[in-house]
């Protein structure tokens, strides 16, 4: 029995992705993920990049559910001028804790710049919105979405 259940702890281990690091020696932007799925039977979301951001290959874990509860946000650190892909994967939703879904999209970040990845669901469908934060005079932030950023429906995406 012990033997059984080290080998079925090593094949699950064998499939968790790899852990993202943040790039070092390059020029970066700042990309938060905010979980705001609805208080009452929300999705547990995990966040997901990938070594090769067009293929959606090498998937290397950004957060993890714990990382994600609903209302916290979770910075990080990506690579500028180069694609980035981030899949957001929100399991256990709705009344019957049964939902899940999968969004992904990927974008161009621009140096020293602030984007916002935010995860929402209703009745059913989860959305993805990606913004790029702005400073204007006076100090005031507003949001605007992202130009570079296109929704991913490839199977390796999500």
């Amino acid at each position: 029995m012990r033997t059984s259940a080290l080998a079925l702890a090593f094949v699950v281990a064998g499939c968790a992705p790899a852990a993202y690091l943040e790039p070092v020696d390059v020029e970066t932007a700042t990309l938060r993920i905010e979980n705001q799925g609805p208080a009452i039977f929300g999705y547990q979301l995990e966040a997901d990049t990938y070594e090769n951001a067009a293929a959606c290959s090498g998937r290397l874990r950004v957060a993890s559910a714990r990382a994600l509860p609903r209302g916290v946000a979770h910075t990080v650190h990506v690579a500028a001028s180069a694609d980035f892909t981030l899949t957001l994967r929100g399991t256990g939703g709705g009344a019957s804790r049964g939902d899940a879904c999968a969004l992904a999209g990927t974008f161009t970040p621009s140096a020293g710049e602030r984007y916002v990845a935010i995860f929402r669901a209703d009745e059913r469908k989860c959305e993805l919105l990606f913004l790029r934060q702005q400073t204007a005079a006076g100090g005031a932030r507003r949001y605007v979405r992202e130009a570079s950023y296109r929704p991913r429906q490839e199977p390796a995406c999500q």
